[in-house]
């Protein structure tokens, strides 16, 4: 029997899911470790270097060449660096910086006044940083772990390769909203097959489930 959203809620509340659960546990090291650490040696180096010619008072065409050395550095394995995480605690992150040159020069010279560069970059450290951002991932796991909750009992997964009747006509579907707008499990094509209103808080937000339990 079907029940409302506030029986599902208070179902939740009362069996929270246990911890150290498998689906949510990221302890195995980074395989790209290396290249964090790398990278935020690179960043440490090339600070150095401007602070040094900053305080030397090095002409600013010397200085700006730096600054976009700096600023070219900063691709994905720079998140892990303590000059990003002082970006982001300067209501910034790295996106904007690497494309904003200005907003650059203006949080590196706070970064002089505000902290230490050290030269030292401890493994454990970098590692402990990749581990703060391990919460980014539990949305996916959680996902993950519901599509096998279903499937262990008794539904299929229907996807790439898959069509809407196949959904249809199977008795216990599951599938997961599509991207592409090719797919028949887009959101656009679900709303007009199952001709209801799907609002989501954000364009081409994905990752919604769509189920199907029926008396075939």
């Amino acid at each position: 029997m079907k029940k409302n959203n506030l029986f599902y809620f208070n179902f939740s509340r009362k069996n929270p899911e246990e911890f150290l659960d498998q689906y949510y546990i990221f302890d195995e090291r980074h395989p790209d470790l290396k290249k964090y650490i790398s990278k935020t040696k690179d960043i440490k180096n090339v600070l150095t270097t401007i602070k040094t010619l900053e305080e030397s008072k090095e002409n600013r065409k010397t200085i700006d060449k730096y600054y976009k050395k700096l600023q070219k550095s900063l691709n994905k394995y720079a998140n892990t660096s303590e000059f990003i995480a002082f970006v982001n605690a300067c209501d910034s992150y790295l996106d904007i910086v690497k494309i904003d040159i200005g907003l650059l020069k203006k949080i590196t010279k706070r970064y002089f006044e505000k902290r230490i560069i050290t030269e030292i970059v401890p493994e454990e450290w970098v590692q402990a940083i990749v581990d703060s951002h391990t919460s980014r991932k539990k949305g996916q796991a959680g996902e993950n772990k519901l599509i096998d909750i279903l499937k262990n009992n008794g539904y299929e997964l229907f996807g790439k390769g898959h069509g809407w009747k196949d959904f249809l006509g199977n008795k216990k579907s599951v599938t997961v909203f599509s991207k592409s707008k090719r797919s028949d499990f887009c959101l656009d094509k679900v709303r007009k097959n199952l001709g209801i209103k799907i609002k989501t808080t954000k364009q081409n937000a994905g990752f919604k489930f769509l189920t199907q339990l029926s008396d075939l």
